[in-house]
């Protein structure tokens, strides 16, 4: 739920743009600091060098936090630099191998 409504408040052209102070300087800081909070606590829970939202395996929370990340770095390239964990976990998701052979040759969206 969370990420759908960040998504459509951001993916909503004009609706973000009357917002934009507001998402990058509100909005974004305290969502990305909440997953932030749950990365932490499962990697310290699980003590490896994966970066899950829950247990030990890929779910659709780490796909659909990915997604809504890889889409405002593109727009916002520093917009996790205070968030390390959030972070690593798109770089580690981004370079599973079927992740990364769909991002390789998937064909560019307008959205």
């Amino acid at each position: 739920m969370v990420c759908s409504g960040i998504q459509y408040k951001f993916n909503n052209t004009n609706l973000f743009k009357q917002n934009e102070t507001t998402f990058l300087n509100e909005d974004l800081p305290k969502w990305s600091g909440y997953f932030e909070k749950l990365l932490k606590k499962n990697h310290t829970n699980n003590n490896n060098d994966k970066y899950y939202f829950v247990g030990n395996n890929l779910t659709y929370a780490d796909l659909a936090v990915f997604n809504l990340y890889d889409d405002i770095e593109t727009k916002y390239p520093s917009s996790l630099k205070n968030f390390p964990l959030l972070k690593a976990h798109n770089e580690f998701i981004s370079n599973l191998p079927n992740i990364k052979n769909y991002i390789t040759n998937r064909k560019e969206s307008v959205y």
